[in-house]
């Protein structure tokens, strides 16, 4: 039970991060990755990559996060 609620836990924190990545991409249109700086402007191919990873971050962690909820409260116990 403690291992669901932590699995849950872990999945939300990383759907709460990727929805701050894509937040900041979207807004200001470059995302500092590591010291390097990738936008639109500069480096489009790059910062469209970025964006998909944390797009394809927010999908797998909202299934994370589910899957835990659905462990925690779905065994009838």
């Amino acid at each position: 039970m403690f291992g669901d609620f932590v699995l849950a836990l872990v999945g939300f924190g990383l759907v709460g991060f990727m929805i701050n990545r894509l937040y900041a991409g979207l807004t200001d249109r470059q995302l500092p990755v590591k010291g390097q700086v990738y936008s639109r402007a500069s480096r489009p191919i790059a910062y469209w990559i970025t964006m998909t990873n944390a797009t394809i971050g927010l999908i797998l962690g909202s299934g994370i996060g589910f899957a835990g909820i659905v462990l925690l409260f779905g065994r009838g116990n």
